[in-house]
């Protein structure tokens, strides 16, 4: 979801692809464009630009960091680690309503309290209003 994106990191993508992604840009929302970056296979670039977004220890061996995931047969494409992972944060899943994740998301705000000033109900519920149809 667009709205809600922090940034998309598209990397080793194959000179077509730009090709392709120059013709589809301008076609595309420019907030939502300047949220998406593209790495071609070049193997130093891409490293450094992840290596800024994710730490060395989550970020498999093979795009630059240190994570092997040895534990598991076929390393870490074959690893189910992650963020779903963590009990704080499937808690937090459980617990909060749908529409407040969302909207701390939209807002960049997914890691502070569920509690966080947010409505106790969504908001077209509050207006008693169906939520409008997108564009």
């Amino acid at each position: 979801i667009p709205e809600v994106m922090g940034s998309t990191v598209i990397v080793n993508a194959p000179r077509i692809f730009s090709l392709a992604w120059s013709f589809v840009k301008p076609l595309l929302d420019p907030v939502t464009t300047a949220k998406i970056e593209i790495i071609g296979p070049d193997p130093p670039a891409v490293s450094k630009k992840l290596l800024e977004m994710i730490a060395p220890d989550n970020l498999p061996d093979f795009l630059g960091g240190t994570c092997k995931c040895s534990h598991v047969e076929g390393g870490c494409l074959f690893s189910n680690k992650g963020p779903w992972q963590d009990a704080r944060i499937v808690e937090q899943l459980k617990s909060t309503p749908w529409y407040h994740l969302t909207q701390r998301m939209a807002e960049g705000k997914s890691g502070e309290d569920p509690a966080a000033e947010l409505p106790a109900t969504p908001p077209s519920a509050e207006a008693g209003q169906p939520c409008p149809a997108s564009p």
